[in-house]
């Protein structure tokens, strides 16, 4: 992800679970641009981090559209603003 003063954050994960039309599981973590997993500190984000976060997405057919849903869980709890700003970002 590239913010808007040009700074790049690199990040990797696995799928854990796929299941068709219905959901994604997937880790997620800060990484280098080799694809090498860091901690947070590596980007400057404050808080306590884990290493690896997961992600679920959701799928759900709401009058013939699909409505979307995500949780990202384990994220430092001051960070929850910022997180649903970049989530924001990605989906636009």
């Amino acid at each position: 992800m590239q913010g808007s003063d040009g700074n790049k954050t690199w990040s990797t994960g696995k799928y854990k679970e796929i299941i068709h039309l219905k959901k994604i599981v997937n880790t997620d973590s800060f990484a280098d641009s080799d694809g090498n997993i860091v901690p947070a500190s590596y980007y400057k984000m404050p808080g306590d981090w884990k290493l690896e976060l997961t992600v679920t997405f959701e799928f759900e057919e709401v009058n013939g559209k699909t409505n979307p849903k995500l949780q990202h869980a384990n994220f430092p709890v001051e960070m929850a603003k910022d997180c649903i700003k970049g989530w924001q970002s990605s989906f636009n």
